[in-house]
């Protein structure tokens, strides 16, 4: 079982590699 602050961390963790990989698709496109 996973604790609350694990979740949260790997919440967090998946959302700033969407941002990334958002960025670098942007940045290509200009």
């Amino acid at each position: 079982m996973k604790t609350e602050k694990e979740k949260i961390i790997e919440i967090k963790k998946e959302v700033l590699n969407i941002i990334e990989s958002k960025k670098k698709n942007l940045c290509q496109i200009i």
